[in-house]
């Protein structure tokens, strides 16, 4: 394929149909799972809000490892980007879509739609947020970069177009180097975005499209998971807002009587789009953990809610603990255990020293609960939260972390 031929963006409804049939596998840190390969820790033109470039699907990471040994010797990969956090996805969509709407007034939508299709891609087909694309490039034996025509990242727009795989507006080094990685990249399985030289992915609904697989089997993850007997705690991802809404929905006259006054707008999708996206961006800038409790069964159906929320680190490493769950589900043990494994993860992955629960005083569940788990009772608080639009007395708990460990 030329620069000049008809190529099919990420953004084309084409992509946005094909289905999914997600395969549950485990996203994986690939510095540890595979130490064969290198990585640009120092992030040269790549995002810098993410902690978890490295991560992607395991099966990914395996077939990077065989493309890297069908290389010609002295060569190898150099990973610049795995997956990526559907805020962060986001974020680079809105910058590119916003900057070129300034540069270029006379434009129409959707030909700043196209434009940005090429170097982004909108969160609904985004490959980096299923953990099954990466961002690559070649280096030799001393870990100098190869030439591949231009810098890695560079805009189409603004090299002419020599950012296309099979440019032609490129040297003859460059071209003789991308089809050593294309080969390479090829072989395995994995699908270049004709775009991007940089660009190769797995599983993605572009893979699927380009190939002419019945579906793809990755769809966007967030690598936070946590599972129990009975449950699969995780993140909330762009696919769970129905289920989410029928949540709320079924369990809103159970719900009302514990939490405050819902916002406008909170039982459409709209709202849910935006707020799980802000769910997302809270976590990776380490600010709160808003987990929902899925059925282990089938990993579709919302039992109920779990929530560590402003977090503080310094001195008091320490946040709140809010939880909900549905009615039909009460007095089953399901929130002790959700609640129980999240605790482990606070007190573990994320080493606060101090959770903090509050209760309405005539909430016994909820005491009886947080006794179970090990909370202590520090006092009421007099007209501590509005709830139902009315302030109530809280009783304060809280439960510290014997084995926190002092980090630099």
């Amino acid at each position: 394929m030329s620069a000049k031929s008809e190529i099919i963006l990420i953004g084309d409804e084409k992509v946005k149909r094909v289905s999914v049939q997600e395969s549950n596998e485990p996203l994986v840190d690939f510095l540890l799972e595979f130490p064969q390969l290198s990585f640009d820790l120092d992030r040269h033109h790549v995002q810098k809000q993410s902690k978890s470039i490295s991560h992607g699907r395991r099966e990914v990471g395996e077939k990077l490892v065989q493309a890297q040994a069908l290389l010609p010797n002295g060569l190898k990969l150099l990973v610049k980007e795995c997956y990526r956090p559907m805020w962060v996805q986001k974020y680079f969509w809105d910058g590119y879509t916003n900057s070129l709407r300034k540069k270029f007034p006379d434009w129409s939508e959707n030909q700043i739609y196209n434009e940005c299709s090429k170097l982004n891609a909108p969160l609904d087909v985004a490959p980096h947020t299923t953990g099954g694309a990466v961002d690559l490039t070649l280096i030799d034996e001393t870990g100098r970069w190869l030439d591949m025509g231009t810098e890695f990242n560079a805009s189409p727009l603004e090299t002419e177009n020599a950012t296309y795989t099979e440019a032609e507006n490129i040297s003859s080094e460059a071209k003789v180097n991308r089809k050593i990685l294309a080969d390479a990249m090829g072989s395995v399985g994995f699908v270049n975005y004709p775009t991007e030289w940089w660009h190769w992915s797995y599983g993605d609904k572009y893979w699927a499209l380009m190939i002419n697989k019945p579906h793809a089997i990755y769809s966007s993850r967030e690598f936070l998971r946590i599972q129990t007997q009975n449950l699969i705690l995780r993140l909330p991802e762009l696919t769970d807002v129905p289920e989410i809404l029928r949540y709320f929905k079924e369990n809103e006259s159970h719900l009302s009587a514990f939490d405050p006054k819902k916002p406008d707008g909170f039982y459409t999708e709209s709202f849910w789009q935006t707020k799980i996206l802000k769910h997302h961006e809270a976590f990776h800038a380490d600010q709160s953990v808003r987990l929902y409790l899925f059925n282990s069964k089938n990993n579709t159906e919302i039992l109920g809610t779990l929530e560590f929320s402003q977090i503080v680190r310094g001195p008091f490493q320490a946040c709140y603990l809010g939880y909900g769950i549905a009615k039909k589900y009460e007095g089953k043990g399901l929130m002790y255990e959700g609640i129980k494994a999240a605790i482990d993860y606070a007190f573990g992955d994320l080493n606060l020293h101090r959770i903090m629960a509050n209760h309405l005083p005539d909430n016994h569940r909820s005491a009886k609960l947080l006794q179970r788990l090990g909370f202590v009772r520090e006092c009421v608080a007099q007209r501590y939260l509005r709830i139902n639009g009315s302030w109530r007395d809280h009783v304060l708990n809280s439960l510290t972390n014997e084995s926190w460990k002092e980090t630099q």
